[in-house]
């Protein structure tokens, strides 16, 4: 009788893309077991018998705790390993980004997702200084752990260019990120009861949903409202973070006549909040340009929404935006570019339009069907 393989999928802070993998037919000939911490997808639920370890919950509101509970969630898995799971097939991401460090000491059947290229994205942004013997150790680790890993998987091929540093190219295998199509579904403004409430279902809406961390330059927001006087195009922002509250603070100053500043929404309000976009607002940080795709990109793309970018000119958001003609990408500078671009987009529905019929002919590009290619057997 043939032994049914066993395989551990290992993320601390899961959402709808680790939940689509882990539910992925791919694996559907392994017995399942999903090592999870914080789980911010509410609406998505694991298919077929799948065994569920609870660990600690990632926390990123300072270096101390990110860390910490980085640390604490890996020691778990590793006893996890050492003792029940040794001789399965561990399927590691890179939160947390220092749980594959284990397969340095012991040999193990592995794979690696990566989510965010460690520790290039800490040196990038600050956290640590490139010479710091941290980065130097965990550059060497990487190394040394990924050319003995059955495959490298990651997001893009910017962070596959980021990767070749680490390990050689043929190991490394692009699958494109992918918007949440089991739960978002395309609501006419007249039947959005988020924008009802609001009194919005009348405006043009410019939205921007997501993390407003110190990463993302979303000063532009305060820009755009300041320069459009045209009181039928509205910014809608909503998420949380550090740059939250200055922006709540301008949209209260300027007594929210363009802009709308709102806290976190709960989930299930999904499909309405992106719904209620005209244009869909995505930036990137300019640092991590090639190794950070947006996720929120991919939602907007599932409804169909066109695409205003304020990133690099290398980064992958300005590739994917240009490729398929989404929309617009322009870096901070280019405040009159974008103005532009918003009174045209509103005054102009035939391009309008087409631009939303482009989002139509990228969004099978960017499908979770891309998980079928991954090969583990």
């Amino acid at each position: 009788m043939k032994t049914t393989k066993r395989i551990l999928f290992v993320n601390q802070s899961s959402g709808y893309l680790m939940y689509d993998l882990v539910n992925s037919e791919v694996f559907n000939s392994f017995d399942k077991v999903f090592f999870k911490g914080t789980s911010n997808n509410k609406q998505k639920e694991l298919i077929g018998k799948v065994k569920v370890i609870d660990t600690v919950s990632y926390r990123n509101s300072n270096i101390f705790w990110r860390f910490f509970t980085w640390f604490i969630a890996s020691f778990h898995l590793w006893i996890l390993i050492v003792f029940k799971y040794r001789k399965s097939h561990i399927f590691f991401t890179s939160n947390p980004p220092i749980a594959h460090f284990i397969a340095a000491v012991l040999k193990l059947n592995f794979s690696v997702l990566v989510l965010d290229v460690y520790p290039d994205v800490l040196t990038r942004s600050g956290v640590l200084s490139k010479e710091n013997f941290l980065v130097s150790r965990f550059q060497k680790l990487n190394s040394k752990i990924y050319t003995h890993a059955r495959r490298i998987y990651t997001l893009s091929e910017g962070m596959k260019k980021v990767l070749v540093n680490y390990v050689d190219e043929s190991k490394i295998q692009v699958i494109p990120l992918w918007g949440d199509d089991d739960n978002l579904i395309k609501i006419r403004k007249n039947e959005n009861e988020f924008l009802k409430k609001l009194g919005l279902q009348d405006k043009f809406i410019l939205l921007y949903s997501g993390n407003m961390g110190l990463t993302h330059p979303i000063e532009i927001l305060d820009k755009i409202a300041e320069k459009i006087e045209n009181t039928a195009i509205h910014i809608l922002a909503i998420g949380g973070g550090p740059k939250y509250k200055p922006l709540n603070d301008f949209a209260k100053k300027n007594h929210s006549k363009n802009i709308t500043v709102l806290p976190w929404q709960d989930r299930h309000l999904l499909s309405e909040i992106i719904s209620a976009a005209d244009l869909g607002v995505v930036t990137s940080d300019s640092r991590i340009a090639d190794i950070s795709v947006p996720s929120k990109l991919f939602n907007l793309l599932q409804l169909h929404i066109p695409i205003l970018a304020v990133g690099h000119e290398d980064s992958e958001l300005n590739y994917i935006v240009n490729k398929f003609e989404l929309g617009k990408c322009f870096n901070e500078s280019q405040l009159d570019l974008i103005i532009d671009y918003i009174l045209k987009c509103y005054g102009d529905k035939t391009f309008l339009n087409q631009l939303m019929d482009n989002t139509k002919i990228a969004v099978p590009f960017f499908s979770k069907i891309n998980l079928l290619s991954i090969d583990i057997n």
